[in-house]
């Protein structure tokens, strides 16, 4: 991920919401978390917005297995 060449950490954090929504999408909630957990890092308050709640409860509560680091994350930002 080379989210570090973008110039500010709101654009460094909305290109790993992109990358875990993709990720996702395409059945690799692993991977989506770790792009969650780097916008974490840099913006933390992009992961509390609507859009990003929606996607992180539907991993959490959704079928298929629940990465660990998916539901402390959703703890730490109240989404869980």
């Amino acid at each position: 991920m080379n989210h570090h060449l973008l110039p500010t950490p709101e654009r460094q954090a909305r290109y790993c919401i992109d990358i875990a929504r993709a990720w996702e999408q395409h059945g690799r909630p692993n991977q989506a978390v770790l792009a969650l957990l780097a916008a974490e890092r840099v913006a933390p308050q992009k992961i509390s917005r609507p859009s990003v709640a929606a996607m992180v409860s539907g991993m959490l509560y959704g079928p298929g297995p629940t990465p660990a680091e998916l539901r402390a994350l959703a703890v730490r930002r109240g989404i869980a």
